[in-house]
Formats: structure tokens, C-alpha cells, sequence
């Protein structure tokens, strides 16, 4: 069976790094990583708790418009206790997606301060 699977160029390059370091071919790679999360129940825990992205995008809406103007925040900040509820991945996703939005303008009264260690890595906005 052949299967095809897309990947940003981002991920693309990691898990070629990863291959090579280890040795072994890309499709293997893929293989062995795929094996072990179903071996150790890692998909289905993922996908027991998967929120899907018309939720993500109610909450993150919801949140912002009870923000005050100035307040700093996290983008975790704006999903409470939800934020333990998305998985890795969706958080990852969702981050990425949020940065481009505001930096794009389509969350006007959203202003990126910056990612800094003392926010733990994590980017810091303001509301305006």
C-alpha cells in the first residue's frame, strides 16, 4: 500500500534531520515513529481529547472580546483550563495560526509584543 502524507517544509526538514541522524531512511523513520505512538497509545490519547477548530475559534473569540484594552496576555491564557484539553499539535497549530492573524491584521485590536524567555518562550500580545 503506498500512502501519501503532506508536511510543512518546517516538519519536512525535522524529521529528515532526525533520519539521517539515525540512520535510516525517511519512510522507516516515519514507520518506526508512527509504531511506537500506537504502541504506546500516544493517537488515541490525542485524539480522546481532540477539540475541533470551529471550537477552538468560538472560544478564542468569546476570550478576546472580554479582554480589556491593554491587557497583556498568552494566547493560553484565552482558552482557561480548555488550553490542557487541545492536543500538542492543535496548540502548535493554533499558535502559528494566531501569530499570522494578528500579524496579518485580521485581529486588529490584537497587538504581537514579542516572544521572549520570560514568557517562557511563549508570544505575548496585547489587546488595544
Amino acid at each position: 500500500m503506498r500512502i501519501t502524507i503532506d508536511f510543512d517544509d518546517e516538519f519536512s526538514e525535522t524529521i529528515k534531520r532526525e533520519s539521517i541522524k539515525n540512520g535510516i531512511s525517511l519512510s522507516e523513520f516515519i514507520k518506526r515513529c508512527v509504531q511506537r505512538c500506537i504502541n504506546d497509545g500516544i493517537v488515541f490519547k490525542e485524539v480522546e481529547n481532540y477539540v475541533d477548530d470551529e471550537t477552538i475559534q468560538k472560544i478564542l473569540e468569546e476570550s478576546l472580546d472580554k479582554l480589556p484594552s491593554k491587557k497583556k496576555f498568552l494566547l493560553q491564557e484565552l482558552f482557561g483550563l480548555d488550553w490542557r484539553d487541545l492536543t500538542n499539535g492543535q496548540r502548535q497549530r493554533l499558535g502559528k495560526y494566531f501569530y499570522r492573524a494578528v500579524i496579518n491584521g485580521q485581529y486588529p485590536n490584537v497587538k504581537f509584543i514579542g516572544k521572549k524567555s520570560a514568557y517562557g518562550g511563549k508570544a505575548m500580545y496585547e489587546k488595544i
